[in-house]
């Protein structure tokens, strides 16, 4: 099955990404987890919402993208890159929050 992941990524991708990936969801739910415990103070709230949203989709799309890996699925895969460009986009706006605050 290894060899059907190259047929979907670009020829610049390596296994080693794969195996990346089956590394980044753990790490991506415990720094959810880890943010989602912090109690920042108030002129930070509305950029760790945001940050804590971000955050959310990315641990949403990890599993799917990993099915849609796994499986083939074009529309897994490509819900998950939505997700994470949704996740992308809310990070983006907690920097521009906490560059307001600053």
């Amino acid at each position: 099955m290894t060899c059907l992941y190259f047929i979907i990524l670009p020829k610049n991708h390596l296994f080693g990404d794969i195996k990346l990936l089956k590394l980044l969801k753990p790490s991506v739910n415990r720094f959810f987890e880890s943010a989602q415990e912090l109690d920042p103070p108030d002129k930070f709230k509305s950029t760790h919402d945001f940050f804590l949203s971000g955050l959310s989709k990315y641990a949403e799309a990890m599993p799917i993208f990993r099915s849609g890996i796994d499986n083939l699925d074009a529309d897994k895969i490509q819900l998950a890159a939505n997700l994470i460009a949704e996740g992308a986009q809310l990070i983006n706006q907690a920097t521009q929050e906490v560059n307001k605050v600053r």
